[in-house]
């Protein structure tokens, strides 16, 4: 089964793609993800690293919303603009 979590979320924020920048609430352990899913306001491809530190980058429209919770959003391979994280917190 698939879990979406289509609750409302109660935080946002921008984010501006960086390779060695972790989502995380905690940096130096690289744990506990910030973000449930993103909002991508212009359209191109956007690379994300999960937390096994594997990369797939994803070709999105504009408005696209993605129900992931990445580590990172990586600059490299990222063309997609306007990029807002949704959290819980």
């Amino acid at each position: 089964m698939i879990r979406t979590d289509a609750g409302p979320k109660h935080s946002h924020a921008s984010i501006t793609p960086n390779d060695s920048t972790f989502l995380t609430k905690d940096a130096t352990a690289r744990t506990g993800n910030l973000y449930r899913a993103l909002f991508v306001g212009g359209a191109g491809n956007i690379a994300l690293e999960d937390r096994n530190g594997v990369v797939v980058t994803y070709a999105v429209p504009a408005g696209q919303i993605i129900p992931f919770s990445p580590r990172k959003v990586m600059a490299t391979n990222t063309t997609a603009t306007l990029i807002v994280g949704w959290s819980d917190a």
